[in-house]
Order: C-alpha cells, then structure tokens, then sequence
C-alpha cells in the first residue's frame, strides 16, 4: 500500500480519458494484429505508426462537444440529490449541484467525475451550489479536488456540517474563486448561453443569517438558462414561499424545461409558478424508494393535469437535452439499459427466442445498445 500510494503521488502519475469510440477501439486492434504479424514489412511499420497515433488521441482525449448551434444539459441520476451539467458549442461547461455524498457512495466520485472525464472535460467554468445542503453539494468536494473551477457561486449561507468544512478546505487549498450571488447580479456569459440569478433575493444580501429548513431551501440560487431561443429553468430546492415571491418580479419566469423544484415534494408545488414557467418538460431528480417519498403523488398529478411532460431520474436514469435552433431533442440512459433476459433449457444464449413469446431478448438488448436516441420511456 505505501508503494502505491508513493506511485499516486507521482505528478502526473493519474492520467483520465475518455472512453474512445467502438470504431476507434476495433481499429486500434486489428492495427495491432497487422503490426504484430507484418512487423518487418511496410504495412506492418505503417500499422505501428497508425495505433500509436490511435492512442495519442485517446491521451488527449478531445471534448464531446455539442453540434454547432446547439448546447447540451444532462440532468445526472445521483440518486436522492441534484446535479446537472450545462455545455456549450464552444466548450464552455458549468456545473449545478453535485449530489450527495457518504461513507459508502460519493455522486462526485462515482457518477460526476467519470462523465465528465469520459467527455474530455477537464475545466468547469462555474460550479454552482445551490444551497448548503448534504444531497446537493455533498459530492462537489471531490470534483473540486479533481477539476479546474473557474468560480464557485454560492447563496452565501453559512452552515456548520463536516461536509461543508471539507468543501470549504478543498477551496482553500485549490484556490476556488468563490461569489455569492443574488438576484441583484447580472447575466453570465457562458459561450453562447446567458445565466440569470432569480434567487435568493437581493435584499437579504448573501449570507445575511443562518438558515434551516424551509428558509434554506427558498434561499436556493434559481438560473435561468437562455441558449438562443431555449430557455431551462433551475429551481434547486425551492418551496412555494420562494415560487410565489418569483410570480410576483416582473422578470419573465417562461422556461421549456423545468427542473422541478425540491425534488417533487408537496410543499414545492405552487400553481401560479408552474403557470408562469409555462414549461413542455419537467425533470425531477429523485433516488429510488426514497424516504421522503418523492415525488409527492400530489406533485405527479398536478403536473399531469397541467399537460406537462415529467422524466424522473429514478425511472428514466440521466436525462440528456440538446437544445436547437428549432427546439430540444431529449435522450434517457434507460433507453439504452440493457434488459434481463429469461434463458430456455438446453439453448446457449435468447437471442431471438423471447422475441416470439412477448418477452425479452438479446437481439431488443443489441438494438438498445446501438440505439443513440435513448428512448425516454418507462423502463
């Protein structure tokens, strides 16, 4: 272990890529097997040139950027936590929240910090906390440590909790530029996008008093997002308290998607507000047979009832949108999951038998795989 560790202390000695295409990775090997069998001739030198290049590519890793005119917004399934991660043509990328983490499971570590390594991201421009909660900024200490932050915006509250002396520590020691932003604030620029701070509310000014419970969560930084004519909304955990104070600005609060606020709990559902936001869809981050019992049943009606469309991470996993010129295209990881397949006596693998029966099989699983639209239906 202490040779290991004395190794990980090596600058340099951690080195991060991206996952290379399917392509990428079948050509490297067969310009393997060529070099290794024609090493002396010509082809076999070329070869050796070609997967060395091959590999150089892959060191450099090269971001997964969003087609020209376009951005991308991934609301990430960390289980009962917020986190959603903004990117633009030009390479720009902020982060929103970044989970939850503990002894066991740190939504930094292992859900955050592997996308955006496997999309070449190697610098955030801005990391948002929303508000001094566990399960929304508990897992940004270890991207903090991992990443280069351009700024760290938070509500200015101040908490005492382990984790927020350990993010504090992490700031300290990478030197985090950290704002405290309110609704007075202006636009940031961020590539072709603007962000505009709704909330907290600038008359109370940032880190005016200490703040539990309801008063936390209606102090929550609230974005407006506006790409072009796409427009997304980020509430964090917002209650109808906050949701009635925005009705009531003469700031236009009309948004096409709609991260739904605090989770989908009951307290946070205000008419008026989703009224005024007007969105098509709606994205509540929730964890699986949470005990808060999100989203609140009353939550999920009143969304339906007001025609909009709603995607949980619990059920639809990462929730990926590209916003365009002529509107958003939405994918779900749980489209592209792969599905248990019942194996019959004496056949070695259900390729195709399910199929005939009304049931699964690998050839739904293969056509899964190679799906890139990842259809957003209940899995």
């Amino acid at each position: 272990m202490w040779v290991v560790q004395a190794w990980a202390a090596v600058p340099g000695a951690e080195l991060r890529v991206a996952s290379p295409p399917v392509w990428q990775m079948g050509g490297f090997f067969l310009l393997l097997g060529v070099a290794l069998i024609w090493g002396r001739c010509g082809v076999g030198r070329l070869a050796w040139v070609l997967a060395g290049v091959l590999l150089l590519l892959w060191v450099w890793f090269p971001h997964d950027l969003p087609a020209a005119g376009t951005f991308r917004v991934t609301f990430l399934d960390v289980g009962q936590g917020d986190a959603a991660l903004v990117e633009t043509a030009d390479g720009r990328a902020m982060l929103i929240d970044g989970g939850g983490a503990f002894d066991s499971y740190d939504a930094g570590r292992m859900v955050i910090a592997p996308v955006l390594w496997d999309r070449g991201i190697r610098r955030l421009d801005v990391v948002v906390a929303t508000h001094p909660q566990l399960d929304h900024v508990g897992g940004l200490a270890f991207v903090l440590r991992k990443f280069d932050v351009g700024q760290l915006w938070t509500n200015g509250v101040v908490r005492e909790a382990a984790f927020l002396q350990r993010l504090e520590r992490i700031v300290t020691e990478r030197r985090v530029p950290v704002r405290a932003v309110t609704a007075g604030d202006g636009e940031l620029a961020l590539g072709s996008c603007r962000a505009r701070v709704l909330n907290p509310d600038a008359s109370e000014g940032p880190g005016a008093s200490r703040a539990e419970g309801a008063r936390l969560n209606n102090q929550s930084i609230v974005l407006l997002l506006a790409c072009g004519s796409s427009t997304v909304l980020f509430t964090g955990d917002i209650e109808s308290e906050a949701e009635n104070r925005l009705v009531r600005l003469s700031k236009p609060l009309r948004a096409a998607v709609l991260k739904v606020p605090h989770h989908g709990a009951k307290g946070s559902v205000y008419e008026p507000f989703l009224r005024a936001v007007n969105p098509q869809l709606a994205v509540v981050s929730v964890g699986q047979a949470n005990a808060y019992g999100h989203p609140s049943p009353a939550m999920v009606d009143t969304y339906r009832r007001l025609g909009i469309d709603l995607l949980r991470t619990d059920r639809h996993g990462a929730v990926s949108i590209i916003g365009t010129p002529s509107g958003f295209k939405v994918t779900c990881q749980s489209g592209r999951q792969l599905k248990r397949v019942a194996l019959r006596i004496g056949s070695v693998i259900a390729f195709t038998a399910g199929a005939r029966k009304g049931e699964e099989s690998e050839a739904q699983n293969l056509k899964r795989w190679l799906n890139s639209r990842g259809n957003c239906a209940l899995p």
